[in-house]
């Protein structure tokens, strides 16, 4: 009989995840930690965004995710430059594919208000 070890990640009496190491779940609950933070953000502006509360928290857990994107999308200026723009591999995929480059990041610019 083997004995494994498992660590989950209980929120509001769900589970939601099973990892097998205590790291990847503190991780992982600290990025749910985040999207609510996020979440609180946007249900304030929920009407004006004009997004469903399950299109706030996929968007909420879609920015809790990407971390290193958003340090460096806020990060301050070194040296006067701006800092590069974080591409998905989606919206790479999109202008690889002879799209506008624009366009591949339409539905964010909606979100954050910059139509």
């Amino acid at each position: 009989m083997a004995v494994v070890t498992r660590y989950v990640v209980i929120r509001n009496e769900r589970e939601e995840g099973v990892f097998a190491t205590q790291q990847e779940a503190d991780a992982y609950d600290a990025m749910l930690d985040r999207a609510e933070q996020l979440m609180e953000l946007l249900e304030a502006e929920q009407e004006s965004l004009g997004l469903s509360t399950d299109h706030i928290e996929a968007v909420a857990r879609m920015l809790a995710n990407r971390t290193d994107a958003m340090a460096a999308i806020f990060a301050p200026a070194k040296g006067g430059k701006r800092a590069k723009a974080v591409t998905t591999p989606k919206a790479k995929a999109k202008t690889s594919a002879g799209e506008n480059p624009e366009s591949a990041d339409e539905p964010l610019a909606k979100v954050a208000g910059q139509n």
